[in-house]
């Protein structure tokens, strides 16, 4: 595992998944499943079905790439109450916060990724944001989506 630390800024953190995901979509080994965090290549997907690539959610893209973590390989991170799926690895607290934001990005509860990250949002700033379900149809308008927010965060200083 390289010793990657993930940007503190939400805005620079959902940039670099954005980057991430296009680099996973390009790849033949890989493939996009938002309900699985890193699974491994050969492992039994969400319906059941084995599968020769690796799956990867939003945050997953960035367990793979940034990270640089083995595709042959499970990765979760520790949830709240403690459970670990994860083969031989244990992410550290501020990089499992971070993964978690991103989870919560990707549905558009900024409010909620905020909390994981420790800041706080203004007053005045849209907490909760309409996101279109990442899929082959609608994955272009999902990431200028998650860059529109981003934006947006960069403007307050997050």
């Amino acid at each position: 595992m390289k010793k990657t630390k993930l940007p503190k800024k939400m805005s620079t953190l959902l940039l670099l998944a954005v980057k991430d995901l296009s680099k996973v979509e390009k790849r033949k080994d890989y493939r996009i499943d938002m309900n699985v965090w890193h699974s491994a290549s050969g492992a039994v997907g969400t319906f059941g079905n084995q599968t020769k690539q690796c799956a990867v959610c939003f945050a997953g893209s960035v367990i793979s790439n940034t990270l640089g973590l083995d595709k042959d390989k499970t990765y979760v991170p520790v949830d709240p109450f403690g459970e670990c799926f994860s083969d031989n690895i244990e992410f550290d607290q501020e990089t499992t916060q971070k993964l978690y934001a991103l989870n919560c990005l990707r549905r558009g509860l900024l409010f909620a990724a905020a909390r994981e990250m420790g800041v706080t949002l203004p007053g005045n700033f849209k907490d909760y944001r309409r996101v279109v379900q990442y899929n082959k149809r609608n994955r272009r308008r999902f990431k200028l989506q998650m860059r529109q927010i981003a934006r947006d965060l960069k403007k307050v200083g997050l």
